[in-house]
C-alpha cells in the first residue's frame, strides 16, 4: 500500500472505470454506498460497496522493512492487501437495466484489468475525488492494481 490514500484510490478509479460502462445504459450512474435493497423502481446504477480486505499472501513477505545500522529506515514498509468489492447492479428488471449494467461491468473490467498510473492521474483530477484524493501516491507503486473476479464457493478455479 503506498499512503494513507491508496483504498480510497482504488475504489475512485474502479468507480471511474465503471462510469465508462454506465454509457451503456442511458441514465445510468455509479455510486459508492453500502447496499441497501429493497427499492421498488430504482434508477439505473452499478453501486461499488468495499465489503472486505484481507492480506494478500502472494506479497506478504516481499517488501519487509529495513533498516541501517544506525536504525534509520531504509526502505518504507508497505502492506500488500487484497480489496474485496461488491458490485450491485439496479434498474428496471421488466427492460432488463441491471443485466445490462452487469454486461457492460463485465466488458469493461475484462477490458481494463488494470489500473495504470494514468488511470489514477486521471482519477485523482476529476471530480469528487480532486479534491479528496491529491495526496494519493498510490500512482508511483511499482506494482499494478490488477481487478479479477472471485471464484464461487465451491466452484474450481482450474
Amino acid at each position: 500500500m503506498s499512503n494513507h490514500l491508496a483504498i480510497a484510490t482504488v475504489t475512485g478509479a474502479l468507480h471511474t472505470q465503471l462510469l465508462n460502462a454506465t454509457a451503456l445504459v442511458p441514465g445510468a450512474t455509479v455510486t459508492t454506498a453500502r447496499p441497501n435493497g429493497g427499492l421498488a423502481n430504482p434508477a439505473p446504477a452499478i453501486n461499488i460497496f468495499l465489503y472486505q480486505v484481507t492480506p494478500n499472501a502472494a506479497y506478504r513477505n516481499a517488501d519487509l522493512p529495513s533498516r541501517r545500522g544506525d536504525g534509520q529506515l531504509a526502505q518504507r514498509p508497505q502492506v500488500a492487501l487484497t480489496l474485496h468489492y461488491l458490485l450491485s447492479f439496479l434498474g428496471d428488471e421488466t427492460t432488463l437495466e441491471p443485466q445490462r449494467l452487469l454486461g457492460a461491468a463485465l466488458r469493461q473490467l475484462h477490458a481494463h484489468p488494470l489500473i495504470t498510473a494514468q488511470d489514477i492521474a486521471q482519477t485523482i483530477a476529476n471530480p469528487p475525488y480532486d479534491t479528496v484524493l491529491p495526496a494519493s501516491n498510490l500512482a508511483d507503486q511499482i506494482d499494478v492494481v490488477r481487478f479479477s473476479p472471485l471464484a464461487a464457493r465451491g466452484e474450481s478455479r482450474e
